[in-house]
């Protein structure tokens, strides 16, 4: 026994150590923790080589391109392979709970949801103005008789919608234990959807009852609000949508399942097990060496009147006494794109105000920079050699249609009206 969880924790330890500063133990790690043994099954039987394929073709992606999403889900698919292989046929469920914990699940929550955050705050506007309320909009912002509310990160974010989902997933375990047969996958992930559409209504509901009641950050009740939406509005219905599927799932029969193996091919575990390792290791040296964009992308980037700076990390730097620009170099579309509010707020800047403006034909984000007593004001956005946009999403599809590649350009100034009239008189890309 001693030696199989050795075997299940080898992965895992040279996934954190070797990419420990990626992958810090926050919220959501500890709570995926804490739930899998809830919804892990093993059955009597052991497994086949599925997981074994996933982690080596996961790996294989990591051979051409550092992607830390794909070093996490490689680790993980090996330590499931160990399971499945050692242990017992393993269920989907701690798959689910692992891709609803990831890192890249996190990015999109916090990047990909802010035209959400941005509709919510339209819909609790047009909702309150509607009963007679007089609340002003601007952005995810909303200020009424001057005191000012936001659907920030935090509201439709990481914590709320990660937890919603690692519960979710809870109850579809507790589900599964008491059925004969589980559900099949595609409709697991049906149900999941629905937890984030839930959420989302939970986001709005919450919103309106924090502005009707005057409920600022520092009331305790703001947390219980937030509290109360979520068991109310999502968890409580999905308990019961996922009772009523799993009774019209239930029709007598119980699930065969396919065992692919033999006493031969289960001779094969350990050397596939042992070249999983081996070539996990290999791909783990990339993630001990910094992260280095494709200099040669910005390197030939200049404009007149502002110096220029490479930083050791690969981003181009412009800047003069009045304007600061960062432009970062293309990435795949299955990678970060090193947005702004990640890369300020790790050097310890805040976000207020961040509203979609179009300025000079260029539909961009603007926000207000706040570290202590320093504040200005940036905007950002996608750029290739024709086109600009400031979606996640746009630059991607457009990328796998064919075009250019895309740069990410921020611009920084002291002053409003210098960032406007920066944006208004300048291009960037076109100034080559």
């Amino acid at each position: 026994m001693g030696f199989m969880i050795f075997l299940l924790l080898f992965p895992i330890l040279v996934f954190w150590g070797f990419n420990y500063h990626n992958m810090s133990l926050h919220f959501s790690l500890v709570l995926g923790m804490i739930a899998l043994p809830f919804v892990t099954q093993l059955k009597s039987v052991k497994g086949n080589y599925r997981f074994a394929i996933a982690a080596l073709l996961t790996s294989l992606v990591l051979v051409f391109f550092r992607s830390n999403s794909f070093f996490y889900f490689s680790s993980a698919f090996i330590a499931f392979f160990v399971l499945d292989k050692w242990w017992g046929r393993l269920n989907y469920l701690p798959v689910l709970l692992v891709g609803a914990i990831s890192p890249i699940i996190g990015s999109i929550v916090y990047l990909w949801s802010f035209s959400i955050r941005m509709q919510l705050s339209q819909w609790a506007g047009s909702a309150l103005q509607w009963i007679g309320m007089d609340i002003e909009v601007m952005g995810n912002v909303l200020t009424l008789d001057g005191t000012t509310f936001s659907v920030d990160p935090a509201c439709i974010g990481l914590k709320l919608m990660i937890t919603a989902l690692v519960l979710g997933i809870i109850i579809l375990a507790y589900f599964e234990k008491k059925s004969i047969s589980p559900l099949p996958l595609w409709k697991a992930l049906l149900l999941l959807g629905s937890v984030f559409i839930g959420t989302i209504f939970a986001n709005f509901i919450r919103l309106l009852t924090l502005i009707i009641f005057y409920i600022l950050p520092e009331n305790p009740m703001h947390d219980v609000v937030g509290l109360l939406s979520l068991g109310v509005y999502v968890l409580l219905p999905f308990y019961f949508l996922v009772k009523w599927i799993y009774q019209k799932h239930q029709s007598g029969e119980q699930a065969i399942d396919k065992i692919i193996g033999s006493a031969q091919t289960d001779r094969m575990r350990y050397p596939v097990l042992i070249f999983l390792l081996v070539f996990q290791l290999f791909t783990a040296q990339q993630f001990l060496e910094e992260n280095v964009e494709n200099i040669a992308a910005v390197q030939n980037i200049e404009i007149e009147g502002l110096e220029k700076e490479i930083t050791k990390n690969g981003v181009l730097k412009l800047q003069s006494e009045e304007v600061l620009i960062y432009i970062k170099p293309p990435v795949p579309v299955f990678k970060g794109s090193h947005d702004p509010r990640y890369c300020w707020q790790g050097s310890g800047y805040t976000f207020s105000e961040v509203q979609l403006e179009t300025i000079h034909d260029k539909h961009i984000y603007t926000a207000i920079l706040s570290k202590g007593k320093d504040q200005f004001y940036t905007a950002w956005w996608y750029e290739n050699t024709t086109t600009t946009t400031p979606y996640e999403w746009d630059w991607r599809w457009k990328t796998l249609r064919g075009e250019s590649d895309f740069y990410m350009i921020n611009v920084s100034c002291e002053k409003k009206d210098q960032l406007n009239n920066w944006l208004q008189q300048k291009m960037i890309l076109g100034a080559q």
